[in-house]
């Protein structure tokens, strides 16, 4: 995440940097009021910097904050419900939340694991190494 927020202030340092340059040669080209023109140019592109990383980068944290979240966590969700189904226990279905991602593999996950999570206990056993090698045997 902190690398996001990186890469927001670079972003917005090249863009202070870019219009400062063009303005530089804008001003340069100018006969009597340029280096007044230069000067302005420079106190308001820094109040626009600097209020861009008030206003902007933290929003910019949260939104990305908020999107890793809602694929995150369903993912999460996932590993633990396939940990479960290995170890031979019998989990109710995988349930995300309405506004996760994913819910497409959810019901997909839930309608393959369904005939392996419905059988006796007698007939499931771990999927460990030793177990696959077993069932590979029979």
């Amino acid at each position: 995440m902190l690398s996001f927020g990186a890469l927001s202030a670079l972003a917005l340092l090249l863009q202070y940097l870019f219009f400062d340059r063009g303005l530089q040669q804008l001003a340069a080209g100018l006969p009597s009021d340029g280096e007044l023109l230069l000067e302005q140019a420079d106190r308001m592109l820094l109040t626009l910097l600097i209020g861009s990383f008030v206003v902007l980068l933290p929003v910019t944290l949260l939104i990305g904050i908020l999107a890793t979240h809602r694929l995150l966590a369903p993912l999460e969700r996932l590993q633990r419900f396939l940990a479960e189904v290995a170890r031979g226990e019998r989990p109710e279905d995988l349930r995300l939340r309405r506004t996760d991602d994913l819910q497409e593999l959810c019901r997909l996950v839930n309608a393959v694991t369904a005939p392996m999570r419905s059988r006796h206990e007698a007939d499931v056993r771990p999927l460990t190494r030793e177990g696959i090698e077993t069932r590979e045997a029979a």
